[in-house]
């Protein structure tokens, strides 16, 4: 499987619109197939973006962690991410969650 940012941010977007209590089980994100998902929340745990039931191979989703929400927050701005795409390929980096990080502060502060 590659990753595939767009359905990372349409994971975090879903988690970050439930309400208060509520959980994002693996058939709740569109586009994205029940398999898929179940590899893409151990992901996101994993990354410690967000908390999932049961931590091991999580089947929903509880919470978005600090940086899962800072994440979220890159992702949503579409204009602000394809900057961050485009500059990841001028210097020939990949995209990693680090790359997305480093190069939004640098994007940010006018360093690119």
């Amino acid at each position: 499987m590659r990753r595939d940012w767009d359905k990372v941010r349409a994971i975090l977007e879903a988690l970050e619109g439930a309400g208060w209590g509520q959980r994002v089980h693996l058939d709740d994100v569109p586009g994205i197939e029940r398999i898929e998902a179940l590899d893409y929340f151990r992901m996101l745990v994993e990354a410690g973006l967000a908390q999932g039931e049961p931590a091991h191979s999580p089947e929903c989703l509880t919470r978005l962690t600090w940086a899962g929400h800072d994440l979220a927050e890159v992702l949503r701005k579409h204009g602000f991410f394809a900057q961050i795409k485009d500059e990841a390929k001028r210097r020939g980096v990949a995209l990693t969650m680090d790359a997305i990080i480093q190069l939004a502060r640098l994007l940010v502060t006018g360093g690119a």
